[in-house]
């Protein structure tokens, strides 16, 4: 498992142009429940990705990622890195065998959004830190976000000086995506398998 990072993102309403580099795109199912405060959990690639915030300093968040799970995937398992409670876990059933079926039982009442992210995307490095520059539709509106990264915060602070980014935007997607229990400074893995 990769290692933990300091990240500072901002967005803008509309998308950027991208840099010169090769595009991604692709299509992020984010997995939004009431009872998480410092995780974010979406299928990408047909894989579920649980990525937990571990700190926050002067406007940073660190990220550690904290499971990637592959399908069938048990109900139980779901129900605790969503951290649902016992009727919302009934609601699943059992094993789920695909990110399809997983979408189709979350949605008859477990309490969890379900938003669907396309994005074009293009990383590189500047400033010693990786940068992912993004065009990135929610709700079917485009808009632009970029993001630096870094295992040292000091190099993040650093990159946003030198690039002139606006102090005091950072905006996780959990934030810009409407959750209204925006990740806190405390981790919520107690509630992890």
């Amino acid at each position: 498992m990769a290692a933990p990072r300091w990240e500072y993102r901002v967005w803008h309403d509309a998308p950027p142009p991208l840099p010169l580099g090769p595009v991604e795109e692709r299509t992020d199912i984010y997995l939004l429940h009431r009872a998480m405060t410092a995780r974010m959990v979406k299928v990408r690639e047909g894989m579920l990705d649980v990525k937990e915030m571990v700190d926050c300093s002067g406007g940073l968040q660190r990220w550690m990622p904290a499971g990637r799970y592959g399908f069938p995937l048990g109900a139980g398992q779901l129900a605790a890195v969503l951290c649902l409670d016992q009727s919302e876990r009934a609601i699943l059933g059992e094993d789920l065998s695909s990110p399809e079926v997983l979408r189709e039982r979350l949605a008859q009442g477990t309490g969890t959004a379900i938003v669907s992210v396309s994005k074009r995307r293009v990383l590189d490095e500047v400033h010693d830190c990786r940068r992912e520059t993004a065009q990135v539709r929610i709700h079917g509106r485009w808009h632009g976000s970029q993001v630096l990264e870094h295992p040292r915060a000091e190099r993040v602070r650093s990159a946003i000086r030198a690039l002139g980014w606006p102090e005091a935007a950072n905006e996780s997607y959990a934030q810009r995506l409407g959750r209204e229990d925006q990740p806190a400074m405390a981790s919520s893995s107690q509630c992890m398998p």
